[in-house]
């Protein structure tokens, strides 16, 4: 268990261009479908997670995957391994940088950004199902997308409205009417 979680996450890390949205589809496919080492709800509690803690998505979520299918040596060795790429290619480029030979990275960059937003998008699409289990999930979404649209409000704050519903729906159990 511990080599697959590192080879998920290393191949994860080494292709994670476009930051922790991106990432998300990759771990779902690698981590949920692939190999199944969590199922859907944990999947989408992990996204939950990863958002509201502070520090990169792709970190987190591969500490939490890491720690549920083997415990601390599963979230040490799937976080080692989805950042051990980066840091390398970070490295390496940043010596290019220092090189005067920055126009060259710009250029490929600029050819990766475009390939990211289709699997951002593909990500979502995938992800909306699996969070919205009956008419209360879809409510809140609608509501927050609103706010979110309508009053440009942080990211954090719609979290913490996100879980405040979420407690006054599901935790103290209004009727479900749908």
């Amino acid at each position: 268990m511990i080599s697959r979680l590192f080879f998920s996450f290393l191949k994860i890390g080494a292709v994670s261009f476009g930051g922790g949205y991106a990432v998300i589809s990759m771990i779902q496919q690698e981590i949920l479908e692939k190999y199944g080492v969590i199922d859907s709800g944990q999947f989408i509690d992990m996204v939950a997670l990863s958002e509201m803690t502070p520090g990169p998505l792709a970190i987190n979520s591969s500490t939490f995957v890491g720690f549920k299918a083997a415990g601390i040596a599963g979230a040490f060795t799937a976080t080692l391994a989805v950042v051990l790429v980066p840091v390398i290619l970070s490295l390496l480029l940043a010596s290019f940088y220092r090189g005067g030979s920055g126009g060259m990275i710009s250029r490929l960059l600029y050819g990766i950004r475009p390939c990211v937003v289709p699997v951002i998008l593909f990500a979502v699409i995938k992800l909306f199902p699996m969070s919205i289990n009956d008419i209360y999930g879809a409510l809140i979404a609608a509501v927050m997308a609103a706010i979110y649209h309508f009053k440009k409000i942080s990211p954090i704050l719609m979290i913490i409205i996100g879980g405040f519903l979420g407690y006054i729906v599901y935790g103290i159990g209004i009727p479900y009417f749908a």
